[in-house]
């Protein structure tokens, strides 16, 4: 899958498998990243 210029919403993505996923989407060239999560701390933490 091309993902190249692509935007992506991922919900649970602040801790675990999501947070993986976050680093690897954008090592993969996409555009933008928005993340969602329950807890507000690790999401503060992954501010790229």
């Amino acid at each position: 899958m091309d993902l190249q210029e692509k935007r992506v919403l991922l919900t649970g993505g602040s801790v675990g498998i999501g947070k993986a996923l976050v680093a690897g989407l954008g090592q993969r060239g996409v555009h933008d990243i928005a993340v969602m999560g329950r807890r507000p701390q690790p999401l503060e933490a992954m501010q790229l």
